[in-house]
């Protein structure tokens, strides 16, 4: 007797748990060198404003295409009868998805800290690998053979900012940049529409099973496509975070800013902070990064 295929959200989590943690060490050590600058942060942030954007904008166009179904030209109806069954549950999937949506929150961080002109400064300071990123998404939106895959944007995405995001936003933003502890200005890429977490965990819960609804009318082969996009975000936000330029100043202010007073006042605190001098100095002579 055959077994049943596991759920996809098990097959991915099965195949990226290394990619998943590597990059949550990426992610977590380059974020704490840009959490002691509002404007170097809104920069970073900027990149993922790009990414999500377009993400969220053809996943939308998808789903209400999924929807509309010709009367004419038996071309266009074979074609959309082809389309519906690769993208079978996507409406479902984008319903669910929709209250993790983060373009128009992050969109209120990035005025918050770069002012009303904010777009042009992100623009000026964009990344090559973001560009890379949105080329990778546009062949995906413009293939219907492979349209799917963006839900393996969505979900990556929107599960690390509901994940790994809320609690930077409670604990190390406030800190790092010196928001107020009471007030979600600046911390609204973070922020759902309701703030209680038990809210974020059910939205997180509700996309995992659409995402297994959707799972359930792909073929083995196209879950395969489906695990390899999903792995493929992680190297791409890596690749994208590692390549944020934050200077030689940054790390040294990260360590003052974040190692405790009680540690500094010991012999181990001083030396925690020597080593964060030696690592600044380190990546400033004898690495290049991309600006």
């Amino acid at each position: 007797m055959t077994q049943p295929s596991p759920p996809l959200t098990d097959l991915l989590r099965s195949a990226s748990v290394r990619k998943h943690s590597m990059s949550d060490s990426i992610v977590n050590a380059r974020l704490v060198t840009v959490l002691v600058d509002r404007v170097l942060y809104a920069r970073a942030l900027s990149c993922f404003y790009w990414i999500l954007s377009r993400i969220e904008s053809e996943l939308n166009h998808a789903a209400e295409t999924d929807q509309r179904t010709p009367t004419s030209d038996m071309n266009k109806l074979i074609s959309y009868i082809l389309f519906r069954h690769m993208n079978a549950g996507l409406v479902p999937f984008v319903t669910a998805s929709t209250p993790l949506f983060r373009r128009d929150a992050i969109a209120q961080d990035l005025e918050y800290y770069l002012g009303p002109d904010w777009k042009r400064d992100a623009e000026k300071h964009s990344l090559s690998y973001v560009q890379a990123y949105l080329e990778r998404l546009d062949y995906i939106s413009s293939n219907k053979d492979v349209s799917i895959l963006l839900a393996a944007h969505a979900f990556t995405q929107h599960q690390a900012f509901a994940s790994g995001g809320r609690i930077l936003a409670s604990r190390v933003i406030p800190k790092g940049l010196g928001l107020d502890p009471h007030s979600t200005d600046g911390r609204k890429a973070f922020q759902y529409s309701s703030g209680d977490d038990a809210y974020v965990r059910a939205q997180r819960e509700s996309v995992k099973c659409a995402l297994d609804d959707l799972g359930k009318h792909m073929s083995d082969q196209e879950k395969e496509l489906f695990v390899k996009e999903h792995c493929l975000v992680f190297t791409m936000n890596n690749t994208i975070v590692t390549s944020f330029r934050v200077g030689w100043l940054n790390p040294l202010r990260a360590g003052m800013t974040f190692v405790s007073k009680a540690l500094l006042s010991s012999p181990l605190g001083w030396m925690t902070v020597g080593v964060a001098v030696s690592v600044a100095l380190y990546r400033y002579y004898y690495t290049s990064t991309i600006h």
